[in-house]
């Protein structure tokens, strides 16, 4: 019988799938998971008014389980990187309640984050030393992500002859976008999350707010924004479409 758990050797570290195809994929999951739970907790009572000690058990059980899924079994870097903002920001508002930040606070950070993403992957440079250890510590992402954007282009609608895989993994939303549905379909991405992120603000929900925003940061070391697991945030949130600036 075959082995449901799939290794992954990277360097001396051993990840885990747990019978997922990839341990980012495990990471993924886990981490959508997470994020649906605290939503679902705070949606019920607001988080940052439980008492003491129900804070410091729910603080306890998320980090916990962070570091076992994500760091000892998958140990996604990706994800890891979502569970650095999530974490203290969760801490953070157990202490205090902060109002959520206008959409274009949110809307800046995606759109810088885009910007450096696509212009790294583009003007990849093998020659430049700092370049070059950016593309070794992301498992050779830049390079994969320069050959494809040279070799297919973009246009406005994409290229067709582009597929996942095929042969090249592009870990990265952004330069993804481009490459699948072009400058038009990468602005109407856009205009998605500017909605979404005003549906955090108008629900007055900075867990929310946080949790896209991890999502815009691990986006640029992964293309998974668009799974259709990733989108439990972004429905969540149109819980608060009807709801008044």
């Amino acid at each position: 019988m075959a082995n449901s758990t799939q290794t992954i050797r990277r360097g001396d570290v051993i990840r885990n799938s747990l019978g997922f195809n990839h341990p980012n994929t495990l990471g993924g999951y886990f981490l959508i998971m997470l994020f649906v739970f605290l939503l679902y907790i705070n949606s019920k009572t607001d988080i940052s008014l439980l008492s003491v000690g129900k804070k410091i058990s729910l603080f306890i059980f998320v980090l916990l389980t962070s570091v076992y899924f994500e760091v000892i079994l998958a140990n996604s870097r990706s994800s890891e990187i979502a569970m650095i903002i999530i974490i203290p920001a969760l801490c953070a508002y157990m202490i205090y309640k902060f109002k959520v930040p206008k959409q274009w606070i949110g809307m800046a950070i995606l759109i810088v984050t885009m910007v450096i993403a696509i212009l790294l992957s583009y003007f990849y440079d093998p020659s430049n030393d700092i370049i070059s250890k950016m593309n070794v510590i992301s498992s050779n992402r830049l390079f994969l992500q320069h050959t494809a954007l040279h070799q297919y282009g973009f246009g406005l609608l994409g290229n067709p002859l582009f597929t996942q895989g095929k042969p090249f993994w592009i870990d990265n939303q952004y330069v993804f976008n481009l490459l699948c549905i072009g400058i038009l379909g990468s602005a109407i991405y856009l205009i998605f999350m500017y909605v979404v992120f005003k549906n955090s603000f108008k629900g007055n929900n900075y867990l929310l707010f946080v949790i896209l925003i991890s999502i815009v940061i691990k986006s640029a070391f992964e293309s998974t924004a668009t799974d259709y697991y990733s989108f439990l945030p972004f429905i969540y949130s149109f819980k608060y479409f009807y709801f008044k600036d």
